[in-house]
């Protein structure tokens, strides 16, 4: 039977943990769950780097979530997306965050209701969502979405690359405002386009209707700001925080399958052993059942008879 994927966000592993309380109860086959996530302590940014192996690449990405974390390599849990490339770049987006974040959120759910099987980022899902509904190429868009009052991220997409990604904490109104100008400037500057062909916005932040009137109040803006539609189906970005572990599971599964499937060999091995031993026992008895004391003597006299004429 078909079991169609939950779907749920949350800030925390506490808010996931009440949210999980309003699904079914436990069964044969559990619903597969993705969890989109709008924790601070995940850190998602774009990366530009020089084109190479797979290992070259993900070394680049790897040092710079070290930095941004300021953890060990061994206890940062990293996953990425390849978005395009050409002869001497790679582009994309990556997700990192700490092994004890993760752990928090994956030992919430119980097993025998639901099975996570995903753990992303949602402003990434907006993202992909966007590049697969607007048409990207030669031209340039900024999203803006803000998780709470006081945050938000900044997203600019080129060229159906997503060149720029961007957290901003701010305590007032004029501090969010200076940061998302100099934000859109710098996107100008450094794009080849030199001006934005959309300006998008979106969130649950109360203020994040005030930001948008600001901008248009104190920047010449000469794109459209427009909402940005809450679509139920968000794009399907293919980056996992939940990867590893999933890895680290079906790698367990199969030697659990193996060694089962070769205990149940040594038990038919031992058990057509057995049953062979018992069978050869059965014979040697019934063999030596058909020959009496009373043959033996007198197989001995015929032939104690018979040895004068040899």
């Amino acid at each position: 039977m078909h079991r169609t994927t939950i779907t749920l966000t949350a800030r925390s592993a506490e808010e996931f943990q009440g949210k999980l309380q309003w699904i079914g109860k436990p069964c044969r086959k559990p619903q597969p769950l993705v969890l989109l996530l709008q924790d601070p302590r995940i850190y998602v940014n774009a990366f530009q780097v020089p084109n190479g192996p797979r290992q070259g690449i993900r070394y680049h990405i790897l040092m710079e979530a070290v930095e941004k974390l300021s953890l060990p390599v061994e206890d940062i849990i990293l996953d990425y997306q390849i978005l395009s490339r050409d002869s001497d770049m790679v582009f994309g987006v990556y997700l990192c965050a700490s092994r004890d974040t993760i752990a928090d959120y994956a030992s919430v759910p119980d097993p025998q209701t639901v099975r996570l099987v995903k753990i992303t980022d949602r402003f990434l899902c907006l993202l992909e969502r966007f590049r697969n509904r607007q048409s990207c190429q030669d031209r340039c868009y900024c999203l803006l979405y803000m998780d709470r009052d006081q945050e938000f991220r900044i997203a600019v997409l080129q060229d159906a690359r997503i060149t720029l990604i961007r957290n901003v904490m701010f305590e007032d109104m004029n501090e969010a405002s200076d940061a998302l100008i100099q934000t859109l400037r710098f996107v100008c500057a450094k794009s080849k386009i030199k001006s934005l062909d959309g300006i998008y916005w979106g969130g649950e932040g109360a203020s994040c209707p005030l930001l948008m009137e600001t901008l248009k109040k104190n920047v010449a803006v000469d794109c459209p700001v427009e909402e940005l539609p809450e679509e139920a189906s968000a794009g399907d970005m293919n980056v996992n925080l939940l990867r590893e572990r999933l890895r680290w599971q079906r790698t367990q599964q199969a030697l659990y399958a193996a060694w089962t499937a070769g205990l149940m060999i040594v038990f038919m091995l031992t058990g057509a052993l057995t049953w062979k031993i018992y069978q050869l026992e059965t014979e040697i008895g019934s063999f030596s059942a058909a020959y009496t004391v009373y043959d033996y003597e007198l197989a001995r006299k015929y032939k104690e008879r018979l040895a004068p004429h040899e």
